[in-house]
């Protein structure tokens, strides 16, 4: 009797003390494991785009300076029967005229319209002037030099290209561009070297026209509205012709 009641609180002890160990493991594994958490996945330029662009380009060209020199000469006889052939007959003309050689080598003398009309014009025409009649006038344009102007004309175009962002944020691609400036089309081929800022991507572009054969270099900005969808600003500029374009740009990744 004495033996159970010394290993009956005995063995409360023990189990009371096994429990709260169990109780303390149980909360000690629960404040070992706290919730993981993931980083967002950082965006990438690599891969190919297309889209449609707006602007405008301004273009250098080049157009004659013309003056207007006016000439004046005798009224001669020849003149006034071509005057009187174009008016179908002399009803409308002086019923005699007054002729006066221009050398004075030959004495003055009277013609009749009707005379005049129905002769054949020869050289010696010219020579006799007639009296009182005014003077022909003749004006003539001629180039006094050249001058250069810009133009400026709405432009929309398409492009397609391929880009690939590196470990270093360092962005090469290659782009396809077509563009047309009112009655001018342009196909345009270049490369682009850029940054990457997170999703603002500011690069450097060069390459050529394919239609003039002419070296084309410029800058531009994108930005990626989404994962998908991207829009942008560029500035070009044409090595030959000189003209200067700035596009809006709206693209679609893929």
């Amino acid at each position: 009797m004495k033996i159970r009641n010394i290993i009956s609180p005995v063995s409360f002890v023990a189990l009371a003390f096994t429990a709260a160990a169990a109780s303390a493991g149980s909360l000690g594994g629960q404040l070992s494991d706290p919730p993981v958490t993931r980083p967002a996945p950082q965006f990438s330029w690599t891969g190919p785009y297309a889209g449609i662009s707006a602007g405008v380009t301004r273009s250098k060209h080049r157009r004659n300076i013309t003056e207007t020199r006016q000439e004046t000469r005798p009224y001669t006889k020849t003149d006034l029967y071509n005057d009187i052939q174009a008016a179908g007959g002399c009803a409308s003309f002086e019923p005699v005229y007054q002729l006066t050689h221009q050398d004075g080598t030959e004495d003055p003398y009277q013609s009749a319209c009707e005379t005049i009309a129905e002769g054949t014009p020869d050289d010696t025409w010219n020579d006799w002037l007639i009296d009182d009649a005014e003077p022909v006038i003749i004006d003539e344009q001629e180039v006094a030099g050249t001058e250069s102007y810009r133009r400026s004309q709405a432009t929309w175009g398409l492009f397609a290209g391929y880009r690939h962002q590196f470990a270093s944020n360092l962005v090469l691609g290659g782009e396809l561009a077509y563009n047309k400036a009112g009655s001018l089309d342009s196909f345009e081929a270049k490369t682009q070297v850029g940054y990457a800022l997170g999703r603002f991507l500011p690069y450097a572009a060069a390459g050529i026209d394919l239609t003039k054969s002419q070296a084309v270099y410029g800058v531009g900005l994108d930005y990626a509205l989404t994962n998908r969808w991207l829009a942008g600003a560029e500035y070009t500029r044409a090595d030959k012709t000189k003209a200067d374009r700035i596009n809006l740009k709206l693209g679609l990744r893929f």
